[in-house]
């Protein structure tokens, strides 16, 4: 099973969020995988924040691991 990670940062003084942000270029085998891969993608979107903007906007980095649904091939031939 293949998951898809998505990310979606937010203001919590603004009450808003930027368009959630899909990670389409890397499936993740496993839902373990797809959550170090949140956290670690959270971090570095803190680090390119930086600690200024973060508390200002009090800033909220939320992300899920959705099934990739995978469509198989089908057979051809008579």
């Amino acid at each position: 099973m293949n998951f898809i990670l998505t990310i979606i940062v937010c203001s919590a003084i603004h009450q808003s969020c930027l368009q959630p942000m899909v990670r389409m270029d890397k499936t993740f085998d496993t839902w373990a995988d797809c959550m170090r891969g949140g956290y670690e993608d959270s971090a570095q979107i803190m680090e390119e924040l930086g600690d200024k903007t973060l508390n200002d906007l009090h800033t909220v980095i939320k992300f899920t691991c959705t099934t990739k649904k995978v469509k198989k091939p089908t057979e051809t031939g008579a």
